[in-house]
């Protein structure tokens, strides 16, 4: 095993023994048991990804006024809000981790940037 690998697997390590993925995995434990709520919010989760990734503009002011409602609605219980606060949480950890990564080497992303240079 060479030494990205290693310090690699000590980083996952290190994320499953924080708080924030104790926290996530806790409030995915007790939204499992509800699996009336967890397939809602999976399917909830789906769509937002979906419409995040869209290209196909026609009809989403629609699309996204329907998911805000249902989403909204799903949140009101606290099983589903916790676990959607918690997953924030660790997506935003990783994202981080991804970022500082990224930040250290020479990796161009600038072909992400738009046409006007933002």
């Amino acid at each position: 095993m060479n030494e990205v690998e290693r310090l690699t697997e000590e980083l996952s390590r290190a994320v499953k023994e924080s708080s924030v993925y104790a926290a996530y995995t806790e409030a995915y434990r007790a939204l499992s048991q509800y699996p009336g709520l967890l397939r809602e919010t999976n399917e909830l989760r789906r769509e937002n990804f979906k419409l995040q990734n869209s290209e196909d503009i026609e009809g989403m002011f629609d699309r996204v006024e329907s998911f805000r409602k249902r989403y909204a609605e799903l949140r009101k219980h606290q099983a589903v809000n916790d676990f959607l606060k918690a997953e924030l949480c660790l997506s935003r950890m990783i994202q981080s981790i991804g970022n500082s990564i990224v930040s250290e080497i020479d990796f161009d992303m600038s072909f992400l940037e738009d046409c006007d240079g933002r």
